[in-house]
């Protein structure tokens, strides 16, 4: 199990960082920002060598400069092992509730720390971030790291680079050849499973390498269930091609997390076929969280088929799933309506003549 740290309330969302007056009817939705309390780089400092510690007063840590990364590093070595393991969790938690910034920096830090759970959080709070300057630190930690957590979790921070690597945003020749480590990991026998199966879900993103496919169905055609359960969410970002009779399979294991991955990697799909496993799952799964995913995987696929599901489930779902249908049956009437566009050809573009206007 990972290590754990008791030394704030596990959940940390007692706290309230931002205030909103209410809205006036005139105000303008599209301009209107939310803005988080101005904290100090400086003050932030302080507040983390104190006894007592607010929770807002650490948003001077969100978008830090390089030069304020060696002031960091300097206080926070100074800090006990439990005063860091307590910041990190406070910051991890106000990464995750309030994503108006970015404390990609701020992580980078802790990734050097000598402690296993301050090094998870930071893995963890680094997966938030976009920052380039974070993923020689993660493939490092992913690497060789003591800890197969740290590791773990290090593989899946990285899967907003791998993005980046895809969209052709990440340049630097050496940030590019170690973010293709991901793809050998993820094929590397002697690796341990569970980092295997997170260096293909983070790699996964790299939907321009049709190598991915082939990685997945080597995962499916294996024996161990951690392989197929990264496979599956894989196919999330990927897509799951040819893999539709595997994954109504994996709707029937008795593991909460394989089906919910399954429904998952099943709303990606164009494949009319999945609509009825989908609606079945959907109404007959025992688990929450699985019929949540059923519902999102139906508004995925968007057909009509999948509309009229979604609309005859909400008719005898409980109040706790209505706004998850509700959103689902929104994405996909949208998909409906573009679709009708396309067919009414809105979308085709007439030939350039060549004639000077």
């Amino acid at each position: 199990m990972p290590p754990e740290n008791n030394n704030v309330e596990s959940d940390v969302a007692w706290f309230n960082l931002v205030e909103e007056e209410p809205l006036d009817d005139d105000v303008d939705l599209e301009s209107y920002e939310l803005a988080l309390p101005d904290v100090a780089f400086e003050d932030s400092l302080d507040a983390i060598q104190a006894d007592a510690l607010a929770p807002q007063e650490l948003l001077g840590f969100n978008d830090i400069t390089r030069k304020q990364v060696h002031e960091l590093r300097a206080v926070w070595t100074a800090l006990s092992e439990e005063q860091r393991s307590t910041v990190a969790e406070v910051v991890l938690t106000m990464a995750q509730e309030f994503p108006y910034g970015d404390f990609g920096r701020f992580f980078q830090v802790l990734l050097e720390d000598p402690s296993e759970s301050v090094r998870l959080h930071a893995a963890n709070g680094a997966g938030l971030s976009e920052i380039a300057t974070l993923i020689k630190p993660l493939i490092e930690l992913a690497e060789n790291d003591p800890s197969v957590h740290v590791r773990e979790a290090s593989l899946r921070a990285l899967a907003n680079q791998v993005v980046g690597l895809d969209l052709g945003v990440v340049q630097d020749s050496q940030d590019r050849s170690r973010l293709m480590k991901l793809k050998s990991w993820a094929q590397n026998s002697a690796w341990p499973v569970e980092l295997r199966a997170a260096a293909l879900e983070s790699y996964s993103h790299n939907v321009s390498d049709d190598e991915v496919g082939s990685i997945i169905e080597s995962f499916v055609d294996s024996d161990d269930e951690v392989l197929k359960l990264g496979a599956m969410r894989a196919m999330i970002e990927y897509g799951p091609g040819h893999f539709t009779r595997f994954l109504e399979l994996q709707l029937r294991s008795t593991d909460t997390d394989t089906r919910e991955a399954a429904a998952l990697a099943m709303g990606q799909s164009t494949d009319e076929a999945v609509v009825p496993m989908l609606t079945m799952t959907a109404r007959e799964d025992k688990e929450p969280t699985v019929r949540e995913a059923a519902y999102m995987a139906l508004g995925n696929v968007g057909s009509r088929a999948a509309l009229n599901a979604l609309v005859q489930l909400r008719a005898n779902a409980s109040d706790d799933e209505v706004d998850v249908i509700d959103a689902s049956i929104q994405y996909a009437t949208e998909l409906q309506e573009l679709e009708n566009l396309e067919e009414m050809g809105m979308f085709d573009i007439e030939p350039e003549t060549g004639d000077d206007i």
